[in-house]
């Protein structure tokens, strides 16, 4: 069995995730003059194309028009996906914009959509999640706001956006009509229901794998979190301490914190701290969507951990601390 971390811990460096609550993780989602389409690639049977015209009225930004051609089957979809940006399992979310169709004055059937996916991996690739989509058959001829929520899946790792126009009505006579759907101010933000706090020192495990678990001090002291994972070894030779510390945000939901395994001496009196090996051992990541619920996700360099993510629940907290909410 490895030995337990040391009383006197040392403050780790910093891994705490790029990411703030009023932070938009979608590339250029306002179309900035400067930035035009930038971040966005085409995809579909006409054109993709950057206005002046936006939302807000503001000079240094505009919006992206996406045309259909409806003389392709089915509505010749077109549709402009955005660059792939990470995010954090099992974290709370909201994404939206504002979006105006035109349809060259006819209202029958026009559409345009916004949707994200999420993937397993860093990087899009793969298999990918679809969040809910945005938008679906409005005819609007001002720009229209709307927006979603929720909480992201244990095993998401990485986004990207899409945004498309396609159309599927017929004049008389055969005649089909060109549709546009304008996009502007397109976010994907990752919110923070509850915000990392004491109240969720304790003890957190996933009740489906009871018998291994986290334990969580989080403390005042320079916004420090102190976890130690109580699991086992990848090849069932015993017990493991993951030990992971560093500091978190507390406007936000979610943590990210480097994490070693340690050893190399002996239970006292034969303890030896001039002894003790730290072996870096990857990330783990908590994410809270209440004050009882959240996910654990780890990456890890040690061969045999590889990444992965758990639902987790606060088994027990801390005498005299409450749930905010």
């Amino acid at each position: 069995m490895r030995n337990a971390v040391p009383a006197a811990f040392a403050l780790l460096s910093l891994c705490l995730i790029d990411a703030r609550a009023d932070q938009n993780l979608l590339p250029n989602g306002d179309f900035s003059v400067a930035n035009k389409l930038t971040g966005w690639t085409a995809a579909g049977y006409k054109s993709v194309e950057f206005s002046t015209s936006d939302a807000d009225g503001n000079p240094s930004s505009g919006s992206m028009v996406v045309n259909s051609d409806p003389t392709f089957p089915g509505g010749g979809l077109e549709q402009a996906t955005s660059a792939c940006f990470g995010v954090v399992p099992g974290a709370a979310y909201a994404y939206g914009g504002q979006m105006r169709e035109d349809n060259g004055g006819e209202t029958l059937d026009p559409h345009g959509e916004f949707r994200c996916s999420t993937y397993a991996s860093s990087s899009c690739q793969g298999v990918g999640t679809p969040l809910p989509t945005l938008f679906i058959g409005i005819d609007q001829v001002n720009f229209y706001p709307q927006s979603t929520n929720g909480v992201l899946p244990a095993n998401a790792r990485s986004a990207n956006c899409l945004a498309s126009s396609f159309t599927t009505f017929l004049l008389g006579g055969g005649l089909r009509l060109d549709a546009s759907a304008t996009f502007d101010d397109l976010y994907f933000d990752l919110v923070a229901p509850v915000r990392v706090d004491g109240y969720m020192s304790g003890y957190w495990y996933d009740p489906a794998q009871s018998g291994q678990g986290f334990s969580l001090a989080i403390t005042g002291q320079q916004n420090t979190i102190l976890a130690t994972w109580f699991s086992f070894a990848p090849d069932g030779s015993g017990p493991t301490w993951i030990y992971a510390q560093g500091p978190y945000d507390p406007t936000l939901s979610y943590v990210t914190v480097p994490a070693e395994i340690l050893d190399g001496t002996r239970f006292p009196p034969n303890f030896n701290s001039g002894a003790v090996k730290h072996t870096l051992w990857g990330s783990i990541t908590f994410a809270f969507s209440d004050c009882t619920h959240g996910t654990a996700s780890w990456d890890s360099t040690v061969p045999g951990y590889g990444s992965g993510s758990m639902p987790i629940v606060h088994l027990a907290g801390i005498a005299g601390t409450t749930c905010p909410q």
